[in-house]
């Protein structure tokens, strides 16, 4: 007698093994046909960018013509696909006639991560000559420049540069003979926003020289600083507004370091200064000093002759400084008091520091009456802000704007273009 339940195609369990083989090839389908789905709408997303980057260099390239400026990308290329966003120019030039200001650089590539839009990187490649009002230039040169800028929902979160093999030139006719030879090996500047309306500056320098016209070289400069400054100073375009805007927030500059080691000596400055509504400077430096005793030899030679003088000095400064070791170093300490501009180390006056932002509006006094009638009744229209505060106060772009609203989330590459162009047509 047969079997049925071997020999029966239909008998229990019969239709099991075929039919976890087709549910699984229906799955394949359905995730292969996803995947190619999210491809396409990759790809096609990609191009729409880069078509977008590239109608936006165009624009600017023709918004440079409109206002009297140039602005030219040369070899431009977008790529990068399929997870990054690639710009480069090849050379890069702009000049705005109007203000007598020209820049051109070998070459200039931005880089954006498609799944991190608020992240950009930059590279710089020289040599580069930016040219100024009264023959001034710089002409510069280098082994690598980056930056990155990280921006967030509020605005700024990061920017940093780095450079190394620095080499440039720097020729201002109206203040100097001649050029001016300038290299570093390495050099850094970070900025970040922190609570309270300040903003991060750290800047370091290695060995950086300089050898100005018809004067001894200056020898290699170590430099290490860590700063607080009040956002409303980034934000000015020149040293007079960024005064005034000091004075107007109320808020000090911190400086956590000021390290700076030339020729074996170092010095390494903390502390905090606030300015007054009178534009005097008050607050407390710490002042540390190693090695001192090699001063002399390297005021010597930028000025022959001049290292007795300054060894007597030396000789009476330390004795107001005490030992102190910070991070297993030994350090010879002071604190400076700065009150109205006016610095003491202790009960010895060291000096005035100049006043900064504009001088005050000494008050006048009302003219006489020309006759004996009585004064005017009704409402007195009020004056007109004057100060600090007026300095900063007309609608200027960046007037009662936060440094947030100023990094708007438009690409990188376009807002300092935009920026620049509407100070050349301000000035055409």
């Amino acid at each position: 007698m047969t079997d049925q339940s071997k020999t029966s195609p239909s008998g229990a369990g019969g239709a099991t093994p075929t039919a976890p083989k087709a549910r699984g090839r229906r799955r394949f389908r359905i995730v292969v046909g996803v995947v190619v789905a999210l491809a396409l709408l990759w790809t096609a997303g990609w191009f729409g960018l880069s078509h977008y980057l590239g109608g936006k260099i165009d624009a600017l390239e023709a918004r440079a013509a409109a206002e009297g400026a140039t602005l030219s990308c040369g070899g431009r290329s977008i790529g990068g696909f399929p997870f990054r966003i690639d710009v480069t120019c090849m050379p890069v030039a702009a000049a705005c006639p109007a203000e007598d200001v020209s820049i051109d650089l070998a070459g200039f590539e931005a880089l954006g991560l498609v799944y991190n839009p608020g992240h950009a990187l930059f590279a710089a490649k020289g040599p580069m000559t930016l040219k100024g009002p009264g023959g001034a230039s710089l002409d510069a040169n280098w082994t690598s420049l980056q930056s990155s800028l990280r921006l967030g929902l509020s605005g700024l979160k990061r920017y940093s540069l780095v450079a190394d093999g620095l080499d440039a030139r720097i020729a201002a006719p109206a203040l100097m003979d001649g050029a001016v030879p300038l290299s570093a090996e390495h050099a850094e500047l970070h900025l970040m926003p922190e609570d309270g309306g300040l903003l991060d500056i750290a800047l370091s320098v290695t060995r950086l020289t300089a050898a100005p016209p018809g004067r001894p070289s200056l020898p290699a400069i170590d430099a290490d600083i860590a700063a607080a400054v009040p956002e409303a100073m980034a934000r000015a375009r020149n040293g007079e507004d960024a005064a005034a805007a000091w004075i107007a927030s109320g808020q000090p500059i911190r400086i956590d370091r000021l390290l700076t080691t030339i020729g074996g000596a170092s010095a390494d400055i903390s502390g905090a200064l606030t300015p007054g509504a009178d534009g005097l400077l008050n607050g407390r430096l710490t002042v540390r000093l190693d090695q001192i005793e090699k001063l002399p030899d390297v005021v010597d030679g930028l000025k022959p002759g001049s290292g007795d003088k300054a060894r007597q000095m030396i000789g009476l400064v330390s004795a107001l400084l005490k030992p102190v070791t910070v991070d297993g170093r030994t350090w010879r300490e002071a604190t400076v008091t700065i009150a109205s501009g006016r610095a003491s180390l202790g009960f010895i006056p060291l000096g005035t520091l100049p006043r900064i932002g504009p001088a005050p509006l000494e008050p006048v006094a009302p003219p006489p009456p020309a006759s004996a009638e009585p004064a005017p009744t009704g409402p007195v229209a009020s004056a007109e802000p004057t100060g600090p505060a007026a300095a900063i106060a007309p609608g200027g772009e960046t007037a009662g704007r936060s440094l947030g609203e100023m990094s708007s989330p438009e690409p990188a590459i376009e807002a300092p273009a935009m920026m620049a162009l509407k100070r050349c047509a301000v000035s055409s």
